[in-house]
């Protein structure tokens, strides 16, 4: 299995490489593509200020997961006890996530082809909002 290469810096430092990262992480992918947009989401996350209802663990922690192939519970591992959020899966494949960051009153929800996909493009979108605010 081949490294992939890091997603772009886009124009606005960490929050154009989190949002690139929502954008570009909704697509179908393989196993190594699933493992490589949590690891950009928390290597983009880290580079980030701090942000109400974030709280990464180490790395060494998401690597076990992530080597189980516990990808929706890598991602929900970034997350603190006061976060909403919703998860759902419908018949023919789609994922949707909601996220309600502490502090705020509106939910971020964003689909994926996958419930770990559609969780990194929600947690991305919901911190990028809350840096907006």
């Amino acid at each position: 299995m081949g490294q992939m290469a890091p997603l772009p810096n886009a124009a606005g430092g960490w929050h154009g490489r989190i949002l690139s990262i929502a954008s570009t992480c909704g697509e179908v992918g393989s196993k190594a593509h699933v493992e490589h947009c949590v690891g950009e989401l928390y290597d983009a996350l880290r580079s980030a200020p701090d942000c109400a209802g974030v709280n990464l663990p180490p790395r060494s922690y998401l690597d076990k997961l992530l080597a189980a192939g516990a990808y929706e519970s890598a991602v929900l591992s970034f997350l603190t006890d006061g976060v909403g959020l919703m998860l759902s899966k419908g018949p023919n494949g789609v994922a949707m996530a909601s996220i309600v960051l502490p502090g705020r009153e509106e939910e971020i929800t964003s689909e994926g082809p996958s419930l770990a996909l559609a969780l990194v493009s929600a947690v991305a979108l919901s911190v990028c909002d809350t840096q907006r605010r």
